[in-house]
């Protein structure tokens, strides 16, 4: 001790203390403290009332052990005044850049700080903007905090936390604004509250979820977590999430638990990801499933399973109603399968309603979809898809081509009601289609009648219109047509222009021909139709004249089968026939 003796502030005592030992269940070797203590004007003693720089050798508590460290520290407050006869006055300390390495438990452990503070002889502190490192380079933990307030016990450290961000080693995972509780004992950590997790993607495949309930101990080099994933904007539970990650080897894997979302009016597809954008919309029905994912120095893989029973949607192409199936995913972070995934699909309406089909696909790298192929029943015959890719994650015409094969004409013209038209024979043929941003048109479509012919029958009333001679006899023969080939060729937009055109090749058969028809009754025909308007604008007025439940549909705020007293069963014109 170095001791100088004068008038008032003069008289100083300079020294430097050295301390070895324990302290409740850590300990201590080599804490060096420099003393300067003056003369106040309250004839005290006041000590380091300017900043010193200390240091330590080995520091140990709670399990947390850190090396050798430099500590600047200034003091807040009176600092340390000692008086004779009222004894020590205690104010506090701040701590300026603090930087410490060590382990917690068996983990390599590094901490910085903007600035930290103690009160002398409370067992309180805080400190802000932390930064802490867990881990190796090849698998290292990253948490950065804002605030960090916290006290020692007998047992450890324990305090609260808030602004928490950062990562768990290879975890794909990115978490954010993070609050709750921490606490130290034995080298246990255990950490409780909320936090934001996004994807760590560059395009990030999901939107922000708010994780709450997070649970997260490190015992032993092992990090286990848990939490509740909610779409922050609806509380809509997602998932539950599962986590282990091993410090010391880099592994670790989550399990993405779905027990059922639901997805409907208040919660749709793309309020949780952007891949579904543009793609579907207005769905409505329930998934499940499950997802995992595992990682180690050597990268990420991923898999999971996920189901619907029942699940509509609107797509490009139409609305789809009573999807059915399983997807297993081989690589669910980049959302790909293996060949042969299928579903079921109860209605299907690109213009023309088809039921109970079955459609297989494969996901393929850069959220592109193979359509393998896909069958519907269709008018006695069958509605075929051919294979195609469909670019989904950007803008670009998705293009299907389908095929007709043995469509029954009788049928058809049953499906449609059309009470005007009869007909028979068999039809082939292929129509392609083309959906983009504008909707979905028809380019090229065609059917033939398959050899042998048909009949055809138009019975519709004829308009005021003067048709002429050759007009009136060119319906008359169309009241009883025997063809023997017929060719409809298809063109123009779902929504908008459309144009079909027919060619006919055929006889007129009537047997109750009179006049002019009577002396050509037998004679060849050939018939070139071209019929332009709105296709499913044209569809749905022929089957509203029978059915008109459509119609009232689009223009009721709910569906009439929800309204109170309602009946949706049409009655039928047998039922109001009098005895």
């Amino acid at each position: 001790m170095r001791f100088s003796a004068g008038g008032g502030a003069s008289t100083r005592i300079d020294t430097v203390v050295t301390l070895d030992g324990a302290f409740n269940d850590g300990r201590v070797e080599g804490l060096t403290v420099p003393v300067a203590g003056q003369l106040d004007g309250g004839g005290g003693f006041a000590f380091n009332k300017g900043c010193v720089t200390a240091s330590w050798r080995f520091f140990k508590a709670a399990g947390l052990r850190l090396g050798p460290a430099r500590i600047p520290l200034c003091p807040t407050g009176p600092g340390l005044v000692y008086r004779q006869g009222s004894g020590p006055v205690l104010g506090g300390a701040e701590v300026r850049g603090p930087r410490f390495a060590g382990q917690l438990g068996q983990t390599p452990i590094a901490m910085a700080a903007a600035n930290a503070h103690f009160t002398l002889g409370s067992p309180e502190f805080s400190a802000r903007d932390v930064a802490v490192r867990l881990g190796t380079a090849a698998s290292l933990s990253e948490l950065d905090l804002a605030t960090l307030d916290g006290r020692f016990s007998l047992r450890g450290a324990g305090g609260t936390f808030t602004g928490a961000r950062g990562d768990i080693g290879n975890v794909p995972l990115l978490l954010s604004g993070g609050k709750g509780d921490w606490q130290v004992v034995d080298g246990k950590v255990l950490v409780t509250g909320g936090l934001t997790i996004a994807d760590a993607a560059p395009l990030p495949r999901f939107y922000l979820l708010r994780a709450d309930a997070v649970r997260l101990t490190l015992i032993d080099n092992q990090i286990a977590a848990s939490a509740v994933l909610n779409d922050p904007e609806t509380g809509t539970k997602v998932s539950d999430l599962s986590i282990a990650h091993n410090l010391r080897d880099g592994t670790g894997g989550a399990v993405v638990d779905v027990p059922a979302i639901r997805f409907d009016r208040s919660f749709q597809p793309e309020e949780l990801t952007r891949l579904t954008t543009g793609v579907v919309a207005l769905v409505d029905g329930v998934v499940t499933g499950r997802g995992n994912i595992r990682w180690n120095r050597d990268g990420v893989t991923s898999d999971g399973r996920f189901s619907t029973d029942d699940l509509d949607l609107a797509a490009a192409f139409g609305p789809v109603t009573g999807i059915k199936g399983t997807i297993e995913f081989n690589d669910l972070l980049g959302l790909q399968t293996a060949p042969g995934q299928s579903i079921d699909i109860a209605e299907i309406n690109p213009g023309i309603l088809v039921q109970d089909g079955k459609l297989s696909y494969q996901l393929l790298p850069g959220q592109r979809v193979r359509i393998e192929g896909a069958r519907w029943p269709y008018a006695g015959g069958e509605l075929l898809l051919e294979e195609t890719i469909l670019e989904l994650g950007k803008p670009a015409p998705k293009k299907l081509t389908f095929r007709i094969v043995g469509m029954d004409a009788a049928l058809f013209v049953e499906q449609f009601e059309f009470e005007n038209i009869a007909a028979t024979g068999t039809f082939d043929g292929v129509i392609p289609m083309i959906f983009d941003e504008r909707g979905g048109r028809i380019v090229g479509g065609s059917l033939t009648s398959r050899e042998g012919g048909g009949t055809l029958a138009y019975v519709g009333v004829l308009s005021d219109k003067a048709l002429g001679t050759y007009g009136k006899l060119a319906f008359d023969a169309l009241k009883s047509l025997r063809y023997t080939s017929m060719s409809v060729y298809l063109d123009g937009e779902l929504d908008g222009e459309f144009l079909s055109r027919f060619t006919i090749n055929g006889r007129n058969q009537s047997e109750k021909a009179t006049g002019i028809l009577k002396q050509i009754t037998g004679l060849p025909f050939k018939f070139n139709i071209a019929i332009r308007g709105q296709f499913r604008a044209l569809l749905a007025t022929a089957r509203s004249f029978n059915d008109p439940r459509d119609l009232i549909k689009q223009s009721l705020p709910v569906p009439i089968e929800g309204l109170p007293g309602t009946d949706p069963t049409v009655q039928t014109p047998e039922s109001e026939k009098r005895p």
